[in-house]
Parts: structure tokens; C-alpha cells; sequence
């Protein structure tokens, strides 16, 4: 049986992450014209869940500037 993750809790991980974020190249300064590659047919739009950023593909790319604005790990989740 899981409990769920209070928001003070949740929070307080973020801060954590952020932290230990900050010695990592994020953004457009460390990663500047970047691009993923996303599978043939993937979803345009997606959301980070790490973060609760959404995205969208443009031409089957996502850009690693947005992805890695503020963290330097994403986990993708599909919004289609």
C-alpha cells in the first residue's frame, strides 16, 4: 500500500533536486541549439512530471534548452 506524497514533501524534494541541479549545464546557455530526436509517430505534447513543465515536439524534435531549463533529468510523460 502506497501513501500519497503530501505537497510539503513534494516540495521539498524539488528543492532538493534544484540544488543538487545547480553545478549541471541547464538551459539555453549550456545547451543552445540542442535537439532530441523523438521515435517516428511519438506525441507532439508531453509534460515533464519531475517538474510539471509541458512540452511539444516541433518537426519530432523536442529542444534539450527547454527540457533541461531547470533540472538536468526529465521524466516525459505523453499528454495525448
Amino acid at each position: 500500500v502506497t501513501e500519497p506524497v503530501s505537497t510539503a514533501t513534494a516540495q521539498n524534494a524539488k528543492e532538493r533536486m534544484q540544488r543538487l541541479a545547480a553545478g549541471f549545464p541547464l538551459g539555453a546557455r549550456a545547451w543552445r541549439d540542442t535537439l532530441l530526436a523523438l521515435p517516428p509517430g511519438a506525441p507532439a505534447d508531453w509534460t515533464d512530471v519531475t517538474t510539471g513543465a509541458t512540452l511539444r515536439a516541433a518537426d519530432g524534435t523536442l529542444r534539450a534548452a527547454d527540457l533541461f531549463r531547470s533540472l538536468p533529468v526529465a521524466l516525459l510523460r505523453s499528454r495525448d
